[in-house]
């Protein structure tokens, strides 16, 4: 070997530079800095400075990694910043980063004051996750997202931006949103054929309708319920013809019975998911396996 560090109770190699390179490796045929440690990193990493990073990789093959992290029971790659990214990957014409993960996290990334994961690709994925035992193929912790509030963020007309927050809920339900007219006091609703095939409506997951009249009438309310539509009625048999808007809630197919789930239990509801509506999915995903074992040997 060109270079090698062992050390039983410290680091094995240590560099340290004020304005370059703190370690470099490179190598034609293995591994260019290879780190290994039984209760502690194999290779860590610190920069001071805002423009560089405390481990950085480089790969200018079509099929190569310019990272690659294997874990058999933790993270194949992990990132914590208490200012800037946990992880940041960015690739001009493949992964910014990829995870891949068959009992934990693909990706997971930890910020307290910024990005907990960031991702930039031209032609691909900037972020792109895969699991198949139900745990999260992507995992986010941070202000934004995971454990704190979701939100998208938009612009106004004078450029202002503003965040718009999602609602959460005790299970797990699929909305549509609808428009129509009351003819002589009553109409019919068909719902979507294709938000059907996404929802479960039985007598056990019975959907919920929201109507509200937008004109002069008795009221209305809904019945004649199936498994594919519903009735809207006016009151005390009125003969109106006024428009009405509606929304409807449905039960999320393979997820019935979800109701404030475990990690645990909803990563059985994911898995089971997965395995009847994705099964190519899967498919792919251990091929995938299969060649980055390939790679490896």
């Amino acid at each position: 070997m060109p270079g090698h560090g062992s050390s039983t109770n410290g680091k094995g190699v240590y560099g340290y530079s004020m304005n370059d390179i703190g370690v470099h490796g490179e190598s034609t045929s293995s591994s260019g800095v290879y780190g290994y440690s039984s209760n502690h990193h194999g290779i860590e990493g610190w920069s001071v400075t805002i423009s560089h990073a405390g481990v950085y990789g480089g790969n200018n093959t079509s099929g190569g990694y310019g990272v690659y992290g294997k874990s058999t029971s933790a993270y194949g790659v992990y990132g914590n910043s208490t200012g800037s990214y946990g992880v940041y990957g960015s690739s001009p014409n493949s992964y910014g980063v990829y995870g891949s993960s068959t009992h934990g996290r693909g990706v997971y990334g930890n910020s307290t004051n910024s990005v907990g994961v960031e991702a930039f690709s031209m032609n691909s994925y900037g972020v792109w996750g895969q699991t198949s035992y139900g745990s999260a193929a992507i995992f986010a912790s941070g202000g934004y997202a995971g454990t704190g509030s979701k939100c998208a963020e938009v612009k106004l007309d004078d450029g202002t931006a503003v965040r718009l927050f999602t609602e959460e809920s005790a299970e797990v339900w699929f909305t549509d949103y609808g428009e129509a007219n009351l003819s002589n006091g009553s109409c019919h609703i068909e719902l979507d054929p294709i938000f059907l095939q996404t929802v479960t409506i039985d007598s056990s997951h019975p959907m919920k309708v929201f109507v509200q009249a937008e004109g002069d009438c008795n009221g209305v309310y809904v019945t004649d319920k199936t498994s594919t539509g519903f009735d809207v009625v006016e009151l005390q048999v009125g003969e109106s013809s006024v428009p009405f808007s509606y929304r409807v809630v449905c039960k999320r197919k393979y997820y019935e019975d979800e109701r404030l789930a475990t990690p645990e239990e909803d990563a059985m509801y994911n898995r089971v998911m997965m395995e009847v509506a994705w099964p190519e999915a899967i498919v792919a995903y251990e091929a995938e396996q299969q060649r980055i074992e390939s790679v490896e040997e």
